[in-house]
């Protein structure tokens, strides 16, 4: 008679040897396992079969099949062929159960879980098939495997069509920025008109009321970056010149 996973692991050598081993650990006498599943597609699915098809109490693998509430069944999907693979190399047999919820698994108010989590955690089964999400809450009763793929999850909704802003250049800055950076240049520009009131370029005949014009551009081309090429009267041509 082959032992339940339980009955196998209390064999200390077998225990020494999984500890130790586990890259090439296989049950020496097998093992039967009992493994929760319900029906998540394409990852996996519940197939029922008929009696015809279970001579010697399995249909294919290492054995899927289990009463369930009067109907036999068995699963197909990627996490049935992980269950197979698991299965050949460990020396395993596996019995297949369904929890009479058809839930995942969620803790209850008074502590207790639902679902293939329950099964697990009370140890009415060995392991349970997911794919499963790993909560925190989950942790504290059950162990995971390592993570055998990683699903991302959205929300969809309409595809805008595009609308053309002319003020979007303001949308880097906040509003109070912008109103600090234009009372700043306001009040340089106001600063050196005063110092510069009453001057004249003897050079380019320059008026101060043009010289102010000047200045104002000058800070404002700084304010952006920009630069200005040397024609006609110009006299500030970068924020930074040599002498000509």
């Amino acid at each position: 008679m082959v032992p339940t996973l339980k009955e196998a692991l209390q064999d200390p050598e077998v225990l020494h040897d999984l500890i130790h081993n586990p890259k090439t650990f296989r049950f020496k006498d097998g093992a039967s396992v009992v493994a929760a599943v319900i029906s998540w597609p394409p990852h996996i699915a519940l197939v029922e079969v008929d009696e015809d098809s279970l001579e010697g109490g399995a249909v294919g693998g290492a054995g899927r099949t289990k009463e369930n509430h009067n109907n036999e069944f068995s699963i197909v999907g990627p996490m049935a062929n992980v269950l197979d693979i698991l299965a050949n190399n460990l020396n395993f047999t596996y019995i297949l159960t369904q929890p009479a919820d058809r839930l995942w698994g969620t803790k209850l108010s008074n502590d207790s879980w639902t679902g293939m989590v329950g099964l697990v955690s009370r140890q009415e089964a060995d392991i349970a098939l997911g794919p499963f999400a790993q909560t925190e809450t989950r942790m504290k009763v059950v162990d995971f495997t390592e993570s055998l793929f990683l699903d991302d999850r959205s929300i969809l909704v309409k595809k805008g069509e595009p609308e053309i802003d002319p003020w979007s250049f303001l949308l880097p800055l906040s509003s109070l920025v912008w109103v600090a950076l234009l009372g700043s240049l306001l009040a340089v520009w106001a600063l050196m008109v005063l110092m510069t009131h009453g001057l004249r370029d003897k050079r380019y005949h320059i008026s101060s009321n043009m010289m102010a014009w000047e200045i104002l551009f000058c800070h404002f081309r700084m304010l952006l970056h920009q630069g200005k090429s040397a024609e006609g009267n110009n006299v500030y041509n970068s924020p930074v010149q040599g002498r000509p």
